[in-house]
Order: structure tokens, then sequence, then C-alpha cells
């Protein structure tokens, strides 16, 4: 496996506190291949924006957003 992309809804929090299990899971089944996060439905509420620096510095790994309501790839 060369790399895995995670989703996840940024303008749900419950969602976010998946993205643990989930990176542990790909890390021990995935043999050292290169994860990238994607926080969807950036479009969807403005007051998820203050969120994304913290969940950027929780996971350590690139993390970008998108916004399908629009179908722009916001990258911050």
């Amino acid at each position: 496996m060369n790399g895995v992309i995670i989703l996840y809804n940024v303008a749900d929090n419950e969602s976010f506190e998946h993205v643990a299990n989930w990176l542990e899971d790909v890390r021990r089944y995935s043999n050292g291949a290169e994860i990238m996060l994607v926080g969807t439905h950036y479009d969807a509420t403005v007051s998820v924006t203050p969120s994304i620096p913290r969940q950027r510095a929780l996971v350590r790994i690139p993390l970008t957003t998108s916004a399908p309501l629009t179908g722009c790839a916001v990258v911050i």
C-alpha cells in the first residue's frame, strides 16, 4: 500500500473524534503507507474554521479540506 486518504466531516466533531482510531488502524495494517487527512464539508458552516488548526496540530499529518457545496478544495 502506497498511501491512504482518511476523510472526516469538519462540521461534525464526533467525526474528528474517530480519526485517532482510523490513524491507529492505518498505521498498524498499512506497513508504513503515507497518510493524508481530508476534512470534508468545509463550506457547511463557518464555525468550524477555528478548529482546523487545532485538528492539524493533533494529528500531525498532512491535512487539507474540501468544500463539496462549491466543488472547491480549500488548502489551509
